[in-house]
């Protein structure tokens, strides 16, 4: 919870201080650079590896289920973006319905 808190602080001052950097200066030409474009395009991965750390490392049990099926999804079946945003639903349904089946079992 600290970690989405800060996250979405962070990425809310960093907004401000580009839009204010946009509009009172040439900034926007450099953020619009080839040489950025692949570290934005990291931001994303980034964000949602630094909350997977902390809920696998809490039980990494009921982590590995998903894990194994979303990364099967997205080697084997080319997704388009529409596709792409219904996975994380997709994915917390199935994680839910694994731990459900886990904690019946006693597995975890």
């Amino acid at each position: 919870t600290i970690a989405i808190a800060v996250s979405s602080i962070v990425t809310t001052l960093i907004i401000v201080v580009g839009v204010v950097l946009i509009k009172v200066s040439n900034f926007g030409v450099l953020l619009e650079s080839e040489v950025l474009k692949p570290a934005f395009d990291q931001l994303l991965p980034a964000l949602f590896g630094g909350l997977a750390v902390v809920f696998v490392s809490k039980n990494f049990k009921i982590a590995i289920a998903p894990m194994v099926l979303m990364l099967g999804i997205f080697i084997f079946t080319p997704l388009t973006s529409g596709e792409v945003g219904i996975m994380a639903p997709v994915g917390v349904l199935f994680t839910l319905a694994v731990a459900r089946i886990m904690y019946k079992k006693d597995m975890l």
